[in-house]
């Protein structure tokens, strides 16, 4: 009796962390199309995130793989955001399950760039559209050799081309 009891109690703590786990990955959708930026079919690009001076306002820049590290490498673009609600950067080795629909995943020719219509983040974030405004949110999706980025932001993204050296500069109060 002792052992039956023991076992409904791990069965019922397995559910609930299943719970959970369904809960923190909301169902995919297929709706991902290619994001028109000029480096959406490069062969090879590196990404990073520059945080802005500001509460919310992000850069990411993305720069062409080539045998020089990719800080000495032009053109770049700069995609800034004005607000962000959720920025992910990671390891684009680290394999982490954010419900890309199945045809990301297993193409071949995929691209480098996209913008997630039907996410689940995005339906997720839809209060923050009220909050703000009514301002219609976009999930953006690029795909570095070194590192994946997402964002949701309100707003279009606005693209700059930077073909020489030059500095930002970042101010923020502490």
């Amino acid at each position: 009796m002792a052992r039956k009891n023991r076992r409904q109690r791990r069965t019922g703590g397995d559910q609930r962390h299943r719970k959970l786990d369904i809960m923190a990955a909301p169902p995919p959708s297929n709706e991902l199309v290619r994001w028109d930026v000029p480096f959406a079919e490069w062969d090879g690009l590196s990404t990073w995130v520059i945080a802005e001076s500001g509460d919310d306002a992000f850069t990411i820049v993305v720069a062409p793989l080539s045998a020089l590290p990719p800080i000495e490498n032009y053109p770049k673009y700069l995609i800034r955001f004005e607000s962000v609600i959720t920025l992910l950067c990671h390891e684009e080795a680290c394999v982490l399950d954010r419900g890309y629909p199945p045809r990301l995943r297993g193409e071949k020719n995929w691209l480098r760039a996209y913008l997630w219509i039907g996410s689940p983040w995005l339906r997720s974030s839809q209060g923050w559209g009220d909050i703000l405004g009514g301002k219609e949110f976009h999930h953006y999706l690029i795909f570095g050799d070194d590192s994946v980025i997402e964002v949701i932001s309100p707003g279009k993204a606005r693209i700059e081309r930077v073909d020489a050296k030059r500095f930002i500069e970042v101010k923020h109060e502490v």
